[in-house]
């Protein structure tokens, strides 16, 4: 996973692993995007260390957060 250390805004190039990828979101500074695909139920990983589950299949360069990682640490709260 790469931990954003600036923002960055939707459709703005980068550079991830050698590989360009096309931001999808506007995301803050600290906030996460897959470094590779991450299937459904797969464990997360964040500075080596699993901080939840993929509760739907996540994209390379995808915005990974609360809405789609349940983590494994702390209850997830919903409206559903």
């Amino acid at each position: 996973m790469l931990v954003l250390s600036a923002s960055v805004v939707v459709g703005e190039p980068l550079l991830i692993d050698g590989g360009l990828v096309i931001a999808p979101v506007t995301a803050g500074l600290g906030h996460k995007l897959a470094r590779r695909a991450i299937a459904r139920g797969e464990k997360v990983i964040k500075y080596g260390v699993p901080i939840g589950r993929a509760t739907v299949p996540i994209a390379r360069g995808d915005h990974v957060h609360v809405h789609n990682v349940r983590s494994d640490h702390t209850p997830t709260y919903s409206l559903d």
